[in-house]
């Protein structure tokens, strides 16, 4: 059994042809015309496909939606800790799937969050909830009062096989 391609590895021309097609076109777009536009057969682009999302290379293929026709409110998070401790942090908020975003951070703050809540009292909550683990500084809490761009898209250039 072959093992799936690690995310250090390089992609190759078809590899990244198939993600900047899904990123620009969206997940939905079929195989075949992947497959066309890259001048590869369709075995080969399902087979690289199946392989980028095994590796992890992918992780998803997800429509993205405005969280406010929801009834959801946005919120970014910051987090300072006392002491080292992010990694219990993220256990938690990776569980949450009211968590949509989570990155270690430079500066001021240690970790940045984005958090989706349908009340205030959910985020208050949700704020407290954090703090009990006591290796919480402190945080900063900003609502979003209007989600201006909302995209999972890399900026990918053009390749070569396109």
């Amino acid at each position: 059994m072959k093992m799936p391609r690690r995310k250090k590895e390089a992609l190759d021309e078809i590899d990244y042809g198939i993600i900047r097609i899904l990123l620009t076109h969206g997940g939905r777009t079929p195989l075949s015309d992947i497959a066309k536009q890259l001048g590869a057969s369709i075995g080969t682009v399902k087979r690289r496909l199946e392989n980028l999302i095994k590796s992890k290379v992918i992780q998803d293929i997800i429509p993205i939606v405005e969280p406010s026709l929801f009834g959801f409110h946005g919120s970014l998070i910051l987090v300072r800790f006392k002491e080292p401790g992010a990694e219990k942090v993220l256990e938690i908020l990776e569980k949450d799937p009211r968590v949509i975003f989570a990155a270690k951070v430079t500066g001021e703050y240690d970790l940045a969050f984005v958090f989706l809540f349908k009340d205030h009292a959910e985020l208050s909550e949700f704020i407290n909830s954090l703090l009990v683990t006591r290796i919480i500084e402190r945080t900063s809490t900003f609502v979003i009062l209007e989600w201006n761009v909302i995209r999972f898209k890399l900026p990918l250039k053009e390749s070569k096989t396109s």
